[in-house]
């Protein structure tokens, strides 16, 4: 799987890189700083997978997924945040996030949320295993 991050604060593009590289499956792992940039890389490296920061200056993270989404072949794109709050995870799936995660808890819930976002690929491939179901967002 290939993986771009997003987010427009260095320090966190680093750590979450270091973090994904530890992960089977992994192949490579790009890292832009902002939505310009991102969206930039996004459209060199061909992603499988996006994770983008919600709030950027410039393209925040909804104007990054919904220009993702409107490419002839989008990758998945989870979206990060500071927000727990109920709202800004709706406004997100408006926009066509595959996952919508809160950045406090991505030690506990990203490697799930890839893992599950992988099986749901390639279930529309026609490579789901018998008897898996893809949980909701």
């Amino acid at each position: 799987m290939r993986v771009l991050i997003i987010d427009d604060q260095i320090p966190f593009l680093n750590v979450l890189s270091a973090m994904l590289m530890l992960i089977p499956d992994i192949e490579a792992v790009c890292s832009a700083q902002g939505g310009r940039e991102g969206l930039k890389f996004a459209a060199e490296m061909q992603p499988d997978m996006v994770l983008t920061d919600y709030s950027m200056p410039e393209v925040d993270g909804m104007g990054v997924t919904r220009r993702l989404k409107a490419s002839s072949r989008p990758p998945q794109v989870i979206m990060m945040s500071f927000h727990a709050e109920r709202e800004y995870r709706e406004m997100a799936v408006k926009a066509g996030v595959d996952a919508y995660l809160v950045k406090s808890d991505l030690d506990r819930d990203l490697v799930p949320t890839l893992k599950r976002l992988a099986a749901e690929a390639s279930g529309r491939a026609g490579l789901r295993p018998a008897g898996s179901v893809a949980a909701p967002i």
